[in-house]
């Protein structure tokens, strides 16, 4: 009778204590990539998103986002598309087949060219 005991109390031990490594884990034994896990879902939404806004259309007097005012959505060239140079403190901006006059400062659109890209 003893050792049934004993051997029921230590099969009953032995399952347990996994059990209780874990009760700590919040990735549940996932480890260090549920972390990566849930870095790589948000980048993924915010993907998402800024691919919306792209093909958003902007009218004169609204701002663009901070995103769009960087030298890479600048138009190098405005000659090439017959424009005139930029005044002081605006750029021409170009998002998708848009090209925006916009203050480099806030963002605000004075001019929308778009017959231009077509």
């Amino acid at each position: 009778m003893k050792t049934i005991l004993i051997a029921a109390a230590t099969s009953l031990a032995l399952a347990a204590a996994p059990a209780a490594a874990f009760a700590g884990d919040k990735d549940h034994g996932k480890g260090k990539y549920a972390s990566h896990s849930k870095a790589h879902k948000q980048a993924y939404k915010q993907a998402k998103h800024a691919d919306k806004q792209a093909r958003k259309m902007w009218r004169q007097g609204e701002r663009l986002p901070a995103t769009y005012i960087t030298q890479r959505y600048y138009v190098a060239e405005p000659a090439r598309y017959s424009l005139a140079p930029a005044p002081y403190g605006y750029q021409y901006v170009r998002v998708d087949d848009q090209i925006y006059l916009a203050q480099t400062q806030t963002g605000l659109i004075s001019q929308v060219i778009s017959s231009l890209l077509r």
